[in-house]
């Protein structure tokens, strides 16, 4: 299993001025984590490798302005987190294929487990794809994270930052 990282370019708070998407794939299946926005380069990607899966780590604006063109285009099936359906429409502007929650396996590769980590944002989740987490704005450099107001959880972060750890030394 292999994700390929692409920066794209988008209104936000994070000091580079982007926002990572990420494309993983493994057995035939791929999985499109955070479009934030349309750029030549993702657009060569999902032309190349295809997308059968569609997830974001979280629903902030800054993460899901792709998402309905992707899920138009590629005919993928789109993911969300269990109870957050409405406010992941509204965001989106799609309505979810499927949901997931703590320990949901999404079907590419060896499966790609979701990983609860609330902290950045209530809906926060990152994606745990072989070697690879995909943790959205949780961790934006080596020794940081990103608690967002207004609904950031300052409280979680320890535990999360914890389950992290827990899941970069198995994998």
């Amino acid at each position: 299993m292999h994700a390929t990282r692409v920066s794209v370019p988008v209104a936000t708070r994070a000091p580079t001025g982007a926002t990572n998407a990420y494309l993983v794939a493994g057995g035939g299946d791929t999985l499109l984590v955070d479009p934030a926005a349309r750029t030549d380069r993702l657009d060569d990607l999902v032309a190349r490798e295809g997308v059968d899966h569609l997830a974001v780590t979280h629903t902030h604006a800054d993460h899901v302005g792709a998402v309905a063109a992707y899920a138009r285009e590629t005919g993928a099936t789109v993911w969300c987190r269990r109870g957050r359906e409405r406010a992941f429409s509204a965001a989106t502007g799609v309505d979810p294929d499927r949901t997931f929650a703590e320990g949901t396996t999404v079907p590419v590769g060896a499966g790609v487990e979701v990983l609860d980590t609330p902290g950045h944002a209530r809906d926060h989740v990152s994606f745990v794809a072989g070697d690879d987490v995909l943790c959205g704005d949780l961790a934006v450099a080596e020794g940081s994270v990103v608690v967002g107001a207004p609904e950031g959880e300052t409280n979680e972060m320890p535990t999360v930052c914890g389950d992290l750890a827990v899941a970069e030394g198995s994998v």
